[in-house]
C-alpha cells in the first residue's frame, strides 16, 4: 500500500466511528450558534456571509450527527434519545452500547 491509499483508508475508518461523527456533528451545531457577525462587527454583505456560514455549520452538524442520533431514537425512543446521545458523546461509548 502506498501512503495515499493508507491516508484514504484511515479517513474512511475515521468516519465509520459513530462517536467521532456524533462529537463532530454536535460541535459544528454548537459553533453555528456563535454570532460571528456581531463578534467581528460585520455589516452589509459580510454580515450575510457570516449568517450563511453559521447556517451551513448548523446544517452540516445536524447531517453528521443526525444518523447517530437516529440510531439512539430507534433504540431508546424519543424519551431516552437525548440522554443516550449525551452519554455517548461524553463517555465515548458507541450509541448502541450505551442504550
Amino acid at each position: 500500500m502506498n501512503e495515499r491509499t493508507e491516508l484514504i483508508l484511515g479517513t474512511h475508518r475515521f468516519w465509520k466511528n459513530s462517536i467521532v461523527k456524533l462529537r463532530i456533528g454536535i460541535t459544528l451545531w454548537i459553533l453555528s450558534w456563535v454570532p460571528y457577525g456581531l463578534i467581528l462587527d460585520l455589516s452589509g454583505p459580510w454580515l450575510t456571509v457570516a449568517w450563511t456560514v453559521e447556517i451551513l455549520l448548523g446544517i452540516t452538524g445536524l447531517a453528521v450527527a443526525g444518523t447517530e442520533f437516529a440510531h439512539a431514537v430507534k433504540d431508546g425512543g424519543w424519551k431516552g434519545a437525548t440522554s443516550i446521545a449525551w452519554r455517548a458523546m461524553i463517555h465515548g461509548k458507541d450509541v448502541q452500547s450505551v442504550g
